[in-house]
């Protein structure tokens, strides 16, 4: 349900109508905690979208524009934080967009940026990143522009010395056509791999006007697997469909212009780029967990944006449908390769989906025609999205290993987990967060600020804290 329109936070349409008007009630709130609450000083952040801290103790605040601001804190007092230093990291924004005809478009400036992943040291920090073209198509106004299907590109950005270096690892990485993209990243725990939620190309699985009627693609709607070892210090673009519209079989301004489909990345089980858990309709965060488990949260369904695929002879086709119901978000524990989350691609089902003749998959996933909601451990009713693990011993230990997300109802939840990875208890821990809580990030005890709570506000830039009181 995440709605980032023109920049702007559709709150009340990512809260949407509860069906059958019925308002479920809230989960407790969390008692015998206490944490007090500040608000960052000295911030010149806007349109948060993702905050991480780095190892050299800075604060990563990325920006639905593309840019980085690593903030320096210095912490003042209880919950009392400013900031004393700011570098701006802009390199991102210098990236090239390109029209879905595959044709550099150099009128378009920024990149849209909505999740990073930070590692390696103090002295080296090395940030990892997907960004897309910045333009948002759709919407209720069905607004059909020539942005980019295939604009996502996987940059590493590392610092050396006084300045950043930036290589673009993949390209060619699908983008909805309103602002469903690739989102958040994860490591795995060799930091070679990187698992990254990205986004769908509809409403609930079928074309539609409010997602300027583009269907999923063959790496659209799931979680990814990209194999970094695999690509080493070079850049793999991705390998597309033949564009009947550009001549010759290595088709202009590759990797780039998804043409609707014509043009989108091809399904290569043998590459470095491959889906490892299919069936999200936007997956925001993902986080892996210190036992090692890998968790998500699912934007649900808008209602009235697009519904279901339609069924032919057994098999779902990718026909523009209207309507669809309203879903609230989910929480999944992604057990294994493979696990489906339940959103439809009938791109990735059914090979007889074609694009000008061609199919981008060798080997169908039938399963992925069917609309499933029996897998998720919970669900949210408003637009929820940051997701972390909490680390810290602080508090007598009650909350290290228990998952925080940011939602848009002003809430951050906490998440109790069983030893087997399911879930025990929701609970409300924090209320009135901010200005639109979208990203949420936690320290750990051999961090700099042990057991703090930060969560970036999308509305007016700020970044709220919570620290644990003795």
């Amino acid at each position: 349900m995440l709605l980032l329109v023109g920049g702007i936070v559709a709150v009340a349409a990512v809260v949407g109508v509860l069906s059958g008007g019925d308002i479920p009630p809230d989960p407790p709130r969390t008692a015998g905690l206490r944490f007090a609450k500040g608000q960052v000083e000295g911030t010149d952040t806007t349109k948060v979208t993702t905050v991480r801290f780095g190892p050299d103790g800075r604060l990563y605040v990325g920006q639905q524009t593309g840019i980085i601001r690593a903030l320096t804190l210095e912490r003042r007092g209880p919950a009392s934080y400013r900031v004393t230093a700011t570098e701006v990291i802009g390199l991102l924004i210098d990236i090239p967009n390109h029209d879905d005809s595959g044709a550099e478009n150099r009128a378009v400036v920024g990149r849209q940026l909505t999740g990073i992943e930070i590692a390696g040291t103090a002295d080296q920090p090395v940030i990892y990143a997907v960004t897309t073209d910045p333009r948002i198509g759709g919407g209720p106004s069905g607004l059909d522009i020539p942005l980019d299907t295939n604009s996502g590109v996987l940059s590493r950005l590392t610092r050396e010395g006084a300045r950043w270096r930036r290589t673009d690892l993949v390209r060619g990485l699908p983008r909805s056509g309103e602002n469903h993209a690739g989102n958040g990243l994860v490591l795995d725990r060799a930091g070679s791999r990187l698992y990254l939620a990205q986004g769908g190309n509809t409403n609930h699985g079928a074309p539609s006007k409010h997602f300027a009627f583009t269907p999923e693609y063959a790496l659209s709607g799931a979680i990814l697997s990209i194999d970094l070892a695999a690509i080493g210090e070079g850049t793999f673009d991705l390998p597309t469909l033949d564009d009947p519209d550009r001549p010759g079989t290595a088709d202009a301004g590759d990797p780039f212009g998804g043409a609707k489909g014509d043009n989108q990345a091809r399904l290569a089980a043998d590459g470095p780029v491959t889906v490892y858990a299919p069936g999200f309709r936007n997956p925001y965060d993902i986080v892996l967990t210190a036992a090692g488990r890998l968790y998500t949260i699912d934007n649900g369904a808008n209602p009235n944006w697009g519904d279901a695929p339609h069924q032919a002879g057994g098999r779902c086709t990718n026909d523009p449908r209207t309507g669809g119901k309203r879903q609230e978000d989910t929480l999944h524990y992604i057990r294994a390769a493979g696990y489906y989350g339940g959103h439809p691609n009938p791109t990735r089902a059914n090979p007889a989906n074609v694009f000008a003749g061609q199919s981008p998959v060798a080997v169908a996933n039938a399963a992925e025609c069917e609309v499933r909601r029996s897998g998720a451990l919970t669900t949210f009713p408003a637009s929820t999205n940051g997701l972390v693990e909490y680390r810290s011993q602080a508090l007598g230990g009650a909350m290290a290993g228990d998952l925080l997300t940011a939602s848009f109802d002003n809430r951050i939840y906490r998440l109790k987990l069983h030893p087997d990875g399911g879930l025990s208890r929701k609970e409300i821990l924090f209320e009135d967060v901010g200005q639109v809580p979208l990203d949420v990030t936690a320290q750990g005890d051999g961090d700099v600020f042990p057991g703090t709570i930060w969560a970036g506000n999308f509305a007016d830039g700020s970044i709220t804290v919570f620290e644990p009181e003795p």
